[in-house]
C-alpha cells in the first residue's frame, strides 16, 4: 500500500500530465473556415471564420457592438456580436456599412437567431474599407437597397437611353446597362 506522500505525488503527476495534454491538444484546434451562407444551427458552439460586408452596425447600451454582415453574392446575412471588452481594444479601423471584414468567433444562438460572438479584438480583420469593394453589376441589382448610401461605380454599355422629365424639366435618365 502507498503511503500518503507517494499517493499525493502520483495524483499530482497524473493531474499535471492531463493538464499539459489538454494544453497541447488545444493548440491544435483551429477555427473552421465557413462561407457565410453555410452557417446554421449545426455550427452552434463551434469556432468559425467567415467574412462579409457590414450592412449595419450599432453600439449597444453596454458599449458592445452589434453588426450585421452580408454576403452580396449569396444574399446571406448574419449578426456579429463584438463584446465591450473586445471592442474597447479595437484599433483596426472604422466599422461602418460597406466595410468588408473577416471574423472568427463562436457560433451562438441568441433569441432564436444565429450569431457569431467575437472573443477578442484580434478576431476581426478589416479586408477592405467602404468604397473599395468590387461587385458584379447583377449582384448590386439583386440587392440594390443594401447599397443605399454607398458610392457605387460600374462600367458597361448603355442602351435605350431616355430622358425622365417632370413638368418639362429634366429629372434624370433611364437606361439599360450591359
Amino acid at each position: 500500500m502507498l503511503d500518503n506522500h507517494k499517493l499525493l505525488i502520483t495524483v499530482v503527476s497524473i493531474a499535471l500530465i492531463g493538464v499539459l495534454a489538454l494544453f497541447a491538444y488545444s493548440t491544435t484546434i483551429k477555427p473552421i473556415k465557413v462561407d457565410l451562407d453555410n452557417i446554421d444551427t449545426t455550427y452552434i458552439g463551434k469556432i468559425v471564420t467567415t467574412n462579409g460586408t457590414i450592412s449595419s452596425a450599432r453600439i449597444l447600451s453596454d458599449n458592445s457592438l452589434s453588426m450585421e454582415i452580408y454576403d452580396f453574392d449569396t444574399l446571406s446575412n448574419l449578426i456579429v456580436y463584438f463584446p465591450a471588452s473586445a471592442y474597447e481594444n479595437w484599433n483596426g479601423g472604422n466599422l461602418t456599412p460597406g466595410t468588408s471584414i473577416e471574423v472568427t468567433g463562436e457560433v451562438i444562438q441568441y433569441q432564436e437567431q444565429i450569431e457569431i460572438s467575437i472573443a477578442s479584438s484580434d478576431d476581426m480583420v478589416v479586408l477592405a474599407g467602404p468604397g473599395f469593394i468590387n461587385y458584379d453589376l447583377w449582384t448590386i441589382m439583386d440587392s440594390v437597397e443594401l447599397f443605399d448610401g454607398m458610392e457605387v461605380r460600374t462600367n458597361g454599355s448603355m442602351l435605350d437611353i431616355s430622358k425622365i422629365e417632370s413638368s418639362g424639366e429634366l429629372v434624370g435618365t433611364s437606361f439599360i446597362i450591359y
